[in-house]
Parts: C-alpha cells; structure tokens; sequence
C-alpha cells in the first residue's frame, strides 16, 4: 500500500533517465494500493519522466499531477506510464482492476515514445474512470502515441476528459487517447463516455513512406484487435498536415482519425469541432 505520498520539489536534471515524482514500480497481486499520492514538482529530465510513478500494478486513486513535466529525448507522462497487470498467474477475475480520480493540470513534453496527460501506457484488464486532464500535451519527434487522458493500450477508458490542447509530429495522436485496442474476445477494450475540448494536431514531419499520421478527437488511430468507442463527443479543433511531404498519409476526424482494423464498433458519437486535413485521405 501506498497512500498519502507527494513530491513537491523541482527536479531538474538535463541528463538524468527514468525520473519519477513518487515511485518508481509498484508490485501487483493481493490486495494493494495506491491512494492520495500527488506531485507538485516541476520535473524536467532528458529521457523518460513521469509525475507521480513509472509502473504500478495496483490499481491507483485521487492521485494527481499539477508540475509541468518535460523529457527531451523519450517518454513524458503527467501521473503514472504504465497502469495495470502484466502477469498471467493471476486469473482473469483478480487481474480486472479499476482505477479512478486521476489527474493532471501541469504541461506535458516529450519526444519518442508515448506522451498523455494521465496514463502512457493503460494494459488489458484494467479500467481507468473519472480522470481528466487539463495540461497541454505536446510530442516534438516522431512518436508512437500522444494523448490528452492516456497515450495507449488495451485497457478500458471511461467517464474522461480532456481540456488541453494535444499536439504531435506524426502517428496516433488523440484528445482522449492517442491509440486503443483490444486482444482479447473477452474483454471490452476503448473509449466509453469520454470527451474532449482541446484542440488535436499532427504536423508530421515522418520521413518515411511506411509511417502515418492521424489526429482524431477521441482517438488517433485503432489498429489492433476489438476496441469500442461509445457515447463520447469532441469539440475541439481537429488538424492533420503532412510538412515533410515524405510520410506516406496523413488522416484526421473528428472522433477516430484513422482505422486500421476492421473489428471497431463506434456508437453514439458526435463531433461539432472544425476537422482539416492537408492530404488527400482526410
């Protein structure tokens, strides 16, 4: 159990890796968890950063970030990277987790990798609920995934907003979620009564003709196994342009900017946000 942490300090360390706020890895199994824990703290490193912690496996509540958190080469992440289980010698039932009341308000920088307000990386089996992100998030390099609430992964988002504007060079770039998916049949991965008010741009700069871009209101691109996306709206502004001319598409739209799996269910969905493409496939 981990409850009632906080690190208040700046930590400002131009050539440091793996720098986080509270904790580094929490265990899974049994019956911990993380509770109360917070940063204040401005943290800027060069590779690797996140406010409050790098892994956990326990489910997580009311922690949150407020500092500006800033890595110049890798991954950036307002509370924690990776949220969920990772082990299969628990049953199904032990490994469903719910996590809930996380936050950031502080602004978030990154380069390669993923970059997200809350979560970079959220795993099957867990579910991450009335959560919210208020801080600009920004990925100057080609990365895999940025997004306003959680960057990725195969967990389940719900009842989460976005209220930053979320911008990136290039691939899956989202106001809620930069890229979910799914791989089980048994578990209902994606986006469940989610919003987002800020605005979403990809400027790609991908020098590569296999690479894309795709910006998307609630979700950037879904490329891998059954996912939902289900009563979610975006207001916010939507912007795909492909500055190198060397990528091989760039895409944008209001909810999902870009499906790459045929087994996608969206449903109950609205856009009232301005949607520009600069390439053909908008």
């Amino acid at each position: 159990v981990l409850e009632d942490c906080a690190n208040t300090a700046d930590f400002i360390l131009p050539e440091a890796s793996n720098v986080f706020g509270v904790f580094n890895s929490a265990a899974e199994g049994g019956t911990g968890y993380i509770k109360g824990c917070y940063n204040t703290g401005n943290l800027s490193v060069k590779n690797a950063v996140s406010g409050v912690g790098l892994t956990s496996y326990m489910p997580m509540t009311d922690c949150y970030n407020t500092g500006d958190i800033t890595s110049a080469n890798q991954r950036a992440v307002g509370v924690v990277h990776t949220l969920g289980v990772y082990s299969d010698i628990m049953t199904k039932s032990e490994r469903r987790l719910v996590s809930s009341g996380l936050y950031n308000t502080g602004n978030v920088k990154g380069a390669y990798t993923e970059c997200a307000g809350v979560v970079s990386n959220l795993k099957e089996y867990m579910t991450l609920t009335d959560s919210y992100n208020l801080g600009n998030v920004s990925q100057q390099h080609y990365g895999l995934c940025a997004g306003g609430v959680a960057a990725c992964g195969d967990g389940r988002l719900e009842r989460s907003f976005n209220a930053g504007n979320v911008y990136s060079w290039g691939h899956c770039t989202g106001g809620v979620m930069g890229r979910p998916g799914g791989s089980n049949p048994d578990w209902e991965a994606g986006v469940f009564n989610c919003f987002n008010f800020g605005d979403v741009t990809v400027d790609s700069r991908l020098n590569s003709s296999t690479v894309y871009g795709a910006a998307g209101g609630i979700a950037g691109s879904t490329i891998n196994g059954d996912v939902s996306i289900e009563n979610c709206y975006n207001t916010g502004n939507v912007t795909a342009n492909d500055i190198t001319h060397k990528c091989k598409d760039v895409w944008a739209g209001g909810i999902v900017g870009n499906v790459l799996n045929p087994r996608i269910v969206v449903s109950n969905c609205y856009n009232a946000g301005r949607v520009e493409c600069s390439d053909p496939a908008t």
